[in-house]
């Protein structure tokens, strides 16, 4: 299926940007990315089974500054770094659009 910016609302569209997140089918996520070309879609497992998540800093919280200017009276951050160590868990599917059956 092939979707056109105008069938997401702006709303939509906006975190699609921000996130590349889709949604979520059978409990697996689903997102955009830039990397793969049409027709081409990457599956990776669990993270336990593919790379690490390196922590450069734990998850923190200080006090907001100045509570008239955020929302929320405080502020959580927390610094990641991702990597895949392993092609394992990981697979690269080519769609052609024929649909091809075995029994």
């Amino acid at each position: 299926r092939q979707w056109a910016g105008q069938q997401f609302d702006p709303v939509t569209r906006r975190e699609l940007v921000k996130t590349g997140y889709v949604g979520d089918l059978w409990n697996a996520a689903f997102r955009i990315t830039k990397m793969a070309t049409t027709g081409q879609v990457l599956i990776v497992g669990d993270p336990e089974f593919v790379g690490v998540i390196s922590v450069r800093i734990d998850l923190d919280q200080m006090d907001a500054p100045d509570p008239d200017h955020i929302r929320y009276g405080w502020v959580f951050y927390e610094y990641i770094g991702i990597a895949q160590l392993t092609d394992v868990g990981s697979a690269l599917l080519t769609v052609t659009g024929e649909l091809a059956t075995s029994y």
